[in-house]
């Protein structure tokens, strides 16, 4: 493999597992000032207390919608969508269309009873080691140190995003099967009931209760798109996690948010306009173009000075 990091990036990874609780905590953010942008909301999974990591908590969900309705005329017609397919999303997604809110849950087919997407794997393996433990995927290793959940988290946030940057989809997914297996015991020791996927059971059961949820597509392995080149590999990402997603959800799936917000490039993106009617990016990125719409990303995003919103 490839090398994941160059020496800066190194050398921040190391300084980090040295800094202990000094370790800067990025997870969490203020909503600023002013009004949000007049775009979809965008969350992942859903915390029980907040300190799950970069996340939203369902009463904070409701504070961010609840917002919206007092200070935007538009707010009750504002788009809430979730990315991913987590379990803890579907309280929240019940909540909302209980409410009237319209929401779209985009949804990758990787999910299968008591299965975590690929990047988690690596999250829970992080989280979960013993300090002075070695953490090893592919050609990189480190013995870790910090014993802080921050710098767990955003060590694994970064280590995937270098293999994404490094390896090929094909080469990426060799890389976790291989690092499941040598951690294999540490993954399936307990059910990490923050980070499970939704089961297909459980999106049909929740697609009968609520006709009006629209479902997304989200691709299978969350593997990014835009580093995708090889049309087989787009189409199993984008088509035929599409067609799954279809009878997994006995809906007609049209719409697609890109893995990451990063959108698919040249001849792949021709394939999303073929077989989409929209899709979604990440960023609040203002435009007219139906398959690069907007979103502003919410997790983690405290209420404004700290108060509830629209205190």
């Amino acid at each position: 493999m490839r090398a994941l990091f160059d020496r800066p990036d190194l050398l921040r990874l190391h300084l980090g597992n040295r800094l202990g609780r000094w370790f800067p905590d990025r997870e969490k953010r203020s909503m600023g000032a002013g009004p949000l942008p007049s775009v979809p909301l965008l969350y992942h999974a859903v915390g029980e207390t907040g300190g799950e990591g970069q996340v939203s908590t369902l009463a904070e969900i409701l504070e961010h919608v609840g917002y919206l309705r007092r200070s935007d005329p538009e707010g009750l017609r504002r788009l809430v969508t979730f990315d991913d397919g987590y379990a803890t999303s579907i309280p929240a997604i019940r909540r909302l269309c209980r409410m009237g809110q319209p929401v779209i849950w985009f949804v990758t087919t990787w999910c299968r009873d008591g299965e975590y997407l690929p990047k988690d794997w690596l999250r829970i393996v992080a989280e979960r080691l013993e300090p002075g433990r070695t953490l090893s995927i592919g050609s990189f290793s480190i013995r870790l140190h910090n014993r802080f959940p921050a710098f767990r988290r955003w060590l694994a946030f970064r280590i995937n995003r270098a293999l994404m940057l490094s390896l090929s989809r094909r080469e990426y997914l060799q890389a976790y099967e291989r690092f499941h297996g040598r951690y294999r015991s540490l993954i399936e020791a307990e059910i990490h009931d923050h980070l499970a996927l939704a089961s297909p059971a459980g999106i049909r059961a929740l697609c009968a209760e609520f006709p009006a949820l629209v479902i997304g597509c989200h691709g299978r392995a969350h593997y990014r798109w835009d580093r995708i080149t090889d049309p087989c590999e787009f189409h199993e990402e984008a088509v035929g996690s599409r067609q799954e997603l279809e009878e997994i959800s006995g809906r007609v799936v049209d719409t697609v948010a890109y893995p990451y917000g990063y959108r698919p490039r040249n001849a792949c993106m021709d394939v999303i306009r073929r077989e989409y009617r929209s899709g979604f990016l990440a960023k609040a990125l203002m435009g007219d173009d139906l398959y690069l719409q907007p979103r502003v990303a919410m997790d983690g995003v405290m209420p404004h000075g700290g108060e509830k919103v629209g205190q």
